[in-house]
């Protein structure tokens, strides 16, 4: 009895031995990235995940055991690609890589990559445009904190093909090829998803600027969010960008211990090089606003160096010249930045005052002048309206493709000055809606004498003129004979207007135009005043 006994437990023993052993093989096999197969994918490829569409191609790539191994991948079930494994030396890792043919569209797709010995699965994998969202606190800040958040959050089930990703904090003094941390691997929308704790995921900014994108375009969208609260724009700057702006101190030591230059380029941005990606959207400077002069020099230089890494990581697949889109920084009444912001805006435009332009190409910008939020539970530097932000940076992505004189995706711009004794005659380049006589200065400077005097700004009422012009009169400080008109502004304060009630916006989508300052040229020793006319070149 006892012998019996004794075989049918060894048998049963063995079954549940066989049971684990080939469960164990199922697990491996659908794991996306099993931890002791002998090939397995980088960090940020999961499932539910969204590739690139075409024209562009989608890249995908990880680490195997040793270099030489053939490697296939399967696209639903199709062959698609065979690549050899091999060493590279900036990842001291073996590697491999491979290119998926141009793909519509629409999903979803299952995607295998098999070697002699595993095979990796990516499920639910849809093909779409993938955009980056990345900055500071104001990106950091997720939709459950937003106006109107809990509604969106609660409606992102309705979006199956939108999929999200947040990267997790980390930095690094020298550039990573993959993620340390992942906060929230890709996932289908949904409340659980979008409505994390405040400050996890998911961003708002991101949220519904791509909520929008996906109605615009109605296929599939992925974000990536990877942004870190109280940075500076240096730490997100490769030292190619610190070179190029001749700068030498490597921290800022202030607001965040991630301050260090390009320690988030090289931990949370440039593992993502080799991804092709559609765009990028930026929302980031607060930390940045006693530096206005250097980051007029910082920020172009970064998008044309993040631009040029991501085209080279992944094989020119990313385009050179991808959109990249940013917030203008919103009104905070913070009074220690208060005297900052002004300039600070003016320099996130490369000191030119609108997006795209020469310094800036591709690039399109979403004004926040008239978006305050001073009960803010989060402080005036945070404001809640990110929906608002959302649908702007939409309509300045639309922008960029706009082929008419008079584009309608962007708040109307200052094209040319006509100044005579009492007036400035303004005129824009496009339709106004002109909503209050406030937030225009003018300056004037003294020359008795044949000698130019400091120059002061004073208050100036304006008036519409036509329906693309209007009036600034000259105030009465700057009516004197021996005063000449030295120059002009508009809603150059850190609190220009209250809500939606800005002095400028254009007609049709109502977008505020944004702020700009205009210096006149003077003739030192003259003291007649002649009409001036300048034309914004």
């Amino acid at each position: 009895m006892m012998t019996a006994i004794t075989t049918l437990f060894f048998i049963l023993s063995g079954l549940l031995t066989n049971f684990e052993q080939a469960t164990t093989r199922m697990r491996k096999k659908y794991d996306d990235a099993a931890t002791n197969a002998d090939i397995s994918f980088a960090s940020y490829y999961g499932k539910n995940m969204v590739l690139q569409k075409s024209p562009a191609r989608a890249i995908l790539w990880g680490y195997a055991d040793h270099s030489g191994m053939e490697i296939q991948i399967f696209l639903d079930d199709l062959l698609t690609a065979t690549v050899t494994s091999y060493y590279d030396l900036a990842a001291d890792r073996n590697v491999w890589k491979a290119k998926l043919p141009p793909m519509k569209p629409g999903g979803p797709h299952d995607i295998i990559v098999r070697s002699l010995k595993d095979e990796l699965y990516l499920r639910n994998v849809l093909f779409g445009d993938v955009w980056i969202c990345s900055g500071q606190s104001n990106m950091v800040f997720t939709t459950n904190m937003a106006f109107n958040g809990t509604q969106e959050g609660a409606a992102s089930s309705s979006y199956p093909g939108i999929r999200v990703f947040t990267v997790g904090l980390n930095g690094s003094n020298v550039p990573y090829n993959d993620f340390v941390q992942i906060r929230q691997p890709w996932s289908v929308a949904a409340p659980d998803q979008i409505l994390g704790p405040d400050w996890t995921y998911f961003s708002a900014v991101c949220w519904m600027f791509g909520r929008r994108l996906y109605e615009m375009h109605n296929y599939p969208i992925g974000l990536i969010s990877s942004s870190v609260k109280g940075t500076y724009i240096q730490a997100w700057s490769s030292p190619d960008v610190m070179k190029q702006c001749k700068i030498k101190e490597k921290s800022k030591g202030c607001c965040s211990p991630y301050n260090k230059h390009s320690f988030l380029w090289n931990a949370m941005i440039h593992p993502l090089v080799t991804m092709t990606i559609n765009g990028v959207i930026w929302y980031q400077g607060e930390s940045n606003h006693r530096e206005s002069k250097l980051y007029s020099c910082l920020f172009p230089a970064m998008i044309k160096d993040w631009r040029l890494k991501f085209n080279n990581g992944s094989d020119s697949e990313t385009s050179l010249n991808f959109p990249f889109g940013f917030v203008q920084v919103a009104p905070t009444f913070n009074k220690e930045r208060n005297a900052d912001y002004p300039e600070l805006r003016w320099a996130q435009t490369a000191n030119v005052g609108f997006a795209p332009n020469k310094l800036l190409p591709n690039v399109f910008m979403a004004v926040t002048i008239d978006l305050p939020d001073e009960h803010s539970p989060y402080g005036s530097i945070h404001p809640r309206y990110k929906e608002e932000i959302g649908s702007r940076l939409l309509l300045g992505l639309k922008g960029l493709s706009n082929t008419n004189q008079i584009n309608p995706f962007q708040g109307p711009f200052p094209q040319r000055f006509i100044v005579s004794k009492s007036k400035i005659l303004i005129e824009y380049d496009a339709f106004l809606d002109f909503r209050n006589v406030s937030n225009f200065e003018v300056s004037c400077i003294c020359a008795s004498n044949g000698k130019s005097k400091f120059f002061q700004w004073y208050p100036a009422t304006a008036s519409l003129n036509m329906t693309s012009s209007l009036n600034v009169i000259i105030p009465e400080m700057c009516s004197n004979p021996s005063h000449r008109i030295y120059g002009v502004r508009y809603a150059w304060s850190a609190v220009p207007c209250l809500l939606k009630n800005c002095s400028v916006y254009g007609k049709g989508k109502l977008l505020p135009a944004p702020p700009f300052i205009r210096m006149f040229q003077t003739q030192k020793n003259s003291k007649e005043f002649s009409e001036t006319t300048e034309i914004l070149s």
